[in-house]
């Protein structure tokens, strides 16, 4: 077989490969051996010309190169921050220490600088994408710097800039909301000018240049002097005064009537002081009872030093006052105008008309002093019976002529027995009136003649003039008057009602019984207790305390204010009230309702959408 035999190399690793170093030459391939021979290692299955190469330090595909195209590339990481100098490089399948894979570090020497570290502001570019600082848009902590065109130190919100410094032309702050004004900015004075001087969202509110306006809640014109505001014009619900002393209550302010109802009305500091409701009581310095008409006061009782009457004409004396006896003292001791009239210690003076020394005894003066220059002549006998006819006087003899010449009550006595008036009795058969045919001893008495008629000495005694059931003989001690006769009841009025001869007897008419000033004949409606009398004051009892025959009237001391509730919705009209002791029927105690006409309005009704109203009463509506 010479010349025809084929070379076979050994394969001692079953690769397919061969060692060309061990051949055997055959007609066919002994096991073990194959045709060709470029294994470089018969002993690793793993190298052979068709191996990959890969980096492991050995020549896997036996082309005479180890690790070839296979090795990484490191970089030098002399700062030790996982980022290599590009400029230092090294070849190997393993990052030698030191080395890394990445070439990004664009200074190997400060840890800091790197293309993961976070740009900051410090001059340096440390992520290294070759932008330095504000130029970086990556920067972290720049700061935001607003333009601040008006130079006001406020800046524009609109215009920023991030920068590491102030840039000039800027400012730290975006909060003017008008940089083209330099008068415009957070905490600039507010003007009445239009505009938001002080960048708060509003216009004009408090401003420097405005006036003081005050709440008026109640809308009685007067404002809360604890609630006000500075504007250019009075806001709604606002006025520019403050003297309001209770802003809930519209019937409350200065100028407003003061009313008997312990409330200062008028807000002048005074609680009830000349209340428009109450009464006059007048100054009784002098402690009589009588006031002076000249100092007064309104009042809704009466006060320390005052009386309800003003009828004193000398507030100075004691002894000088309506009630006061006229006496000869050179005062009016009465007030009725004139200085010592009838005084009581004073003499009577009688008018003698007919100047017969004797005077007429309806016509007199009572007088301190004689009088000088009467119109006629007066005297201190006042017993004349005509004092108009000089011959008839108590010191003139009786003649016959049919008149009592010496007044005695009884005419021509001791005359003839003459009958002059033809009635069948002359003077000495007892006719009383010899000049009278209608009247003589046992003539029928005839009414409403006012003569003695049967010469009784009474005067129509039989006749019932009055209609009250009895006559003059029958005990009727004025039968003009049917509330007057003997079964009559005796009352407070100054008459002897019951004709007992006794006026307004055991009944204390003008007795002060508990001491409160009157009497029951003085208005007095319960003369036991001293706290009900006329000048009292009503207070909310049950009880008439000021006797002008109503109980707990509207002014009463403890009287509250009710508001109408007319929808019935358990809320009250602000604008209609009552004054009353006790709540009537209608009106509630509280005054929120803002429509009484609708019981679905009122603060406790919960607000209906799109509807334009106000349900709840809040002063908003559809809110």
């Amino acid at each position: 077989d010479e010349g025809v035999k084929t070379t076979f190399y050994a394969d001692a690793d079953g690769d397919g490969y061969g060692n060309a170093a061990n051949t055997t030459m055959a007609c066919t391939a002994p096991i073990g051996f194959v045709t060709n021979s470029g294994d470089c290692d018969d002993i690793n299955p793993a190298i052979n010309p068709g191996a990959t190469e890969v980096c492991d330090g050995l020549d896997n595909d036996c082309d005479g190169q180890i690790d070839e195209g296979v090795k990484t590339t490191f970089y030098a990481d002399a700062d030790g921050d996982g980022y290599g100098n590009a400029a230092n490089t090294t070849m190997a399948c393993t990052a030698p220490i030191g080395f890394v894979t990445n070439s990004g570090d664009c200074d190997d020497s400060n840890p800091a600088i790197n293309p993961g570290a976070t740009e900051v502001c410090d001059g340096l570019d440390n992520d290294c994408d070759g932008l330095i600082d504000a130029s970086d848009p990556n920067l972290a902590g720049a700061v935001p710097y607003y333009l601040d065109s008006d130079a006001d130190g406020y800046g524009d919100i609109s215009n920023v800039v991030m920068a590491c410094s102030l840039p000039i032309g800027y400012v730290g702050n975006g909060l003017d909301c008008d940089d083209s004004n330099p008068l415009v900015y957070p905490g600039a004075n507010e003007l009445c000018n239009g505009i938001d001087d002080n960048c708060d969202g509003q216009i004009d509110e408090n401003p420097v240049d405005g006036n003081t306006y005050y709440a008026d809640a109640d809308g009685d014109g007067f404002g809360n002097p604890s609630i006000s505001m500075q504007a250019c014009a009075a806001p709604n619900g606002y006025v520019a005064n403050n003297t309001d002393c209770n802003d809930n209550n519209l019937s409350i302010y200065p100028g407003a009537n003061e009313i008997c109802n312990g409330i200062d009305d008028d807000c002048d500091g005074q609680i009830d002081e000349n209340p428009v409701d109450g009464n006059s009581y007048y100054a009784d310095t002098d402690g009589d009872g009588f006031g002076n008409p000249n100092i007064s006061i309104q009042a809704c009782s009466l006060q320390n030093g005052y009386v309800t009457n003003n009828t004193d004409c000398d507030d100075t004396q004691t002894a000088v006052n309506p009630n006061a006896p006229e006496i000869c003292d050179g005062l009016d001791n009465d007030c009725n105008g004139t200085i010592d009239d009838n005084p009581v210690d004073g003499t009577i003076y009688y008018y003698d008309f007919d100047e017969d020394g004797y005077g007429n005894p309806t016509a007199f003066e009572v007088l301190c002093s004689p009088p000088i220059n009467p119109p006629a002549a007066m005297v201190l006998d006042g017993t004349d019976c005509d004092d108009f006819n000089f011959s008839v006087n108590p010191g003139t003899p009786e003649i016959c002529d049919g008149a009592d010449n010496n007044c005695d009550g009884t005419i021509d006595e001791g005359c003839d027995d003459l009958d002059n008036d033809a009635d069948g009795y002359s003077t000495a058969d007892g006719d009383c009136n010899d000049w009278d045919p209608t009247s003589y001893p046992g003539a029928p008495e005839l009414c409403d003649d006012f003569a003695d008629n049967d010469c009784n000495g009474l005067v129509d005694e039989q006749c019932d003039t009055d209609g009250d059931g009895f006559s003059v003989l029958d005990g009727d001690c004025d039968d003009y008057d049917p509330a007057v006769n003997p079964a009559a009841t005796e009352i407070c009025d100054g008459l002897d009602n019951n004709c007992d001869g006794q006026v307004d007897e055991g009944l204390g008419c003008n007795q002060d019984n508990d001491g409160d000033g009157y009497s029951a004949y003085g208005g007095d409606c319960n003369d036991t207790n001293p706290a009900i009398n006329p000048s009292a004051v009503e207070t909310c009892n049950g009880i008439d305390d000021d006797c002008n025959g109503v109980i707990d009237d509207p002014y009463s001391i403890g009287a509250q204010l009710f508001f109408r509730d007319a929808d019935g919705d358990g809320y009250g009209d602000l604008l209609n009230t009552v004054l009353s002791c006790s709540m009537p029927t209608g009106y509630v105690a509280n005054s929120s309702d803002c429509n009484d006409a609708s019981a679905n309005v009122n603060p406790g009704h919960a607000e209906v959408p799109a509807n334009g109203i106000d349900d709840n009463c809040n002063g908003q509506i559809d809110e």
